[in-house]
């Protein structure tokens, strides 16, 4: 049997919100791997509650939990459009 690994293209192309994303909020976990299908649940221990505190105190940007639950990759995309609308 074979498996198939899960696309990290998406992640990978945007390098530079993943980086500051990785050292602001998720500063205590290490994820070795980050596939495009990836939520936040994935690569942390932390609670809702503590992640969206997190968030916030790194982006000064309030976000849902329906929002934290997005394929990372599309939390970075929200995170990043809502830092320049303001």
């Amino acid at each position: 049997m074979v498996m198939k690994a899960a696309s990290d293209a998406k992640i990978k192309a945007v390098p530079e919100q993943l980086s500051k994303f990785l050292k602001s909020v998720l500063y205590d976990e290490e994820p070795l791997f980050i596939s495009d299908e990836a939520t936040i649940y994935d690569l942390s221990m932390s609670d809702t509650a503590e992640i969206s505190d997190r968030i916030q105190r790194s982006y000064g940007i309030d976000v849902t939990t329906d929002e934290i639950k997005l394929p990372l990759w599309k939390l970075l995309d929200l995170l990043e459009r809502r830092r320049h609308a303001s």
